[in-house]
């Protein structure tokens, strides 16, 4: 199984996203976020439209893609219905489909609350998947999910993983994407449900965020 995250920053604004892409990279590489190695975490630091667009189209024969675009953006519905633009910098347009890989499945989120704070470390527990994670994967169904994080005085990345973490202590299985954002909405009593925008169609099946 071949499986690619793209932690990618298009932050140019004063803040300095270096701890979100760090706390994604070290959730996804622990065992609760599904043990991915570090030949399958790539990290885009402000490239520009054209790099960050062949570096994701070059990736081929994935079977799942985790992208998280981290930045100030904003949604742009395209002429059809069911299109979309994104707006993820001044000046930098980019449709959503130029940022999905050749994958069967992909996860996009879109980041733009401020930088993470990194309250705690997160150890890497396993050098391989975890088969629970992959049997998930396996049997969701193919296809692009997004998750658009709301503007915040917090980072969305950070209260995601935690919230993860903390259920990964006294939780059992596999925790979906949208459970995870469910638990941060019930654990955060400011967070508005509808803000954090999950997109996952019609799936009956969602993809794995974490497992214990």
């Amino acid at each position: 199984m071949k499986n690619l995250a793209f932690i990618v920053d298009l932050s140019f604004e004063k803040y300095d996203h270096s701890n979100t892409v760090k706390l994604w990279q070290d959730f996804l590489a622990s065992e609760t976020g599904g043990s991915w190695g570090q030949d399958q975490l790539l990290s885009l630091i402000h490239p520009s439209r054209d790099k960050l667009v062949e570096t994701i189209s070059r990736a081929e024969n994935i079977n799942y893609a985790f992208i998280v675009i981290i930045g100030k953006h904003e949604l742009v519905k395209g002429e059809l219905p069911w299109a979309e633009n994104q707006i993820v910098a001044e000046g930098f347009l980019i449709k959503q489909c130029d940022i999905c890989p050749n994958s069967e499945r992909t996860t996009i989120l879109y980041e733009s609350s401020p930088p993470a704070q990194l309250n705690a470390p997160i150890r890497s527990n396993s050098v391989s998947v975890p088969n629970e994670w992959e049997v998930a994967l396996e049997n969701a169904e193919m296809g692009v999910v997004t998750i658009t994080a709301p503007d915040a005085t917090t980072s969305f990345s950070e209260e995601l993983i935690f919230s993860a973490l903390k259920w990964s202590k006294s939780g059992n299985g596999t925790l979906k994407i949208p459970e995870a954002i469910e638990l941060l909405n019930t654990a955060n009593s400011d967070a508005n449900s509808d803000s954090q925008i999950y997109n996952g169609g019609r799936r009956r099946n969602h993809f794995p965020f974490a497992v214990c």
